[in-house]
């Protein structure tokens, strides 16, 4: 198993049967960017993120987390969405995988807007989404997946984040985390 993850930092205005037994983990959070540390495990399922130099980053803990900007304006509405691209490699020489996607709140207190956001998934540049207008949880409830993640391919997942209605605090802001959650085939 592989855990990984994504997370963001968006100010808002206004408005398989498995080979092996292991875990690792990897963790991006979207913002400015700082490099992680790298896990490497020869043999095993190694997932990664590219971050915005398009190197490739891995983090074993939140504290490590690899930032990635958002595509496009970093404020939330209910018409206009906030777009973040998440790359996932399958490092060259790990056994081929499924990932499954899951969307959560890394930072939840008390104001944070999360819980009204709808969020629109693409996988491996589709342009139908996987899912469409959905919470989190409903996101989490749904499966998706990256089918055979082949040894040394990248795939990409594109969120679409709006928000279904005005944060009780204008100017707040929240995270969002994306984590992809592996096993080998």
């Amino acid at each position: 198993m592989l855990g990984l993850a994504v997370l963001g930092m968006i100010p808002v205005l206004g408005i398989a049967a498995t080979s092996a037994a292991f875990t690792d983990s990897a963790l991006i959070e979207l913002g400015t960017g700082v490099s992680g540390s790298a896990i490497g495990h020869p043999g095993r399922f190694d997932l990664a993120v590219l971050d915005d130099a398009g190197l490739p980053q891995d983090a074993a803990e939140d504290a490590q987390a690899v930032r990635l900007s958002v595509t496009g304006s970093p404020v939330l509405s209910q018409d206009d969405p906030v777009v973040m691209v998440v790359s996932i490699l399958n490092r060259p020489g790990s056994p081929d995988g499924d990932v499954v996607i899951e969307l959560y709140d890394p930072d939840p207190v008390a104001g944070d807007p999360f819980g009204s956001l709808r969020f629109d998934l693409y996988l491996a540049g589709s342009t139908v989404p996987a899912i469409a207008g959905a919470s989190a949880d409903e996101v989490n409830r749904a499966g998706i997946v990256l089918e055979g993640l082949a040894s040394g391919e990248t795939r990409t997942v594109r969120l679409e984040a709006t928000i279904e209605q005005p944060p009780a605090v204008p100017g707040s802001g929240t995270r969002i985390g994306l984590r992809g959650v592996g096993e080998t085939r």
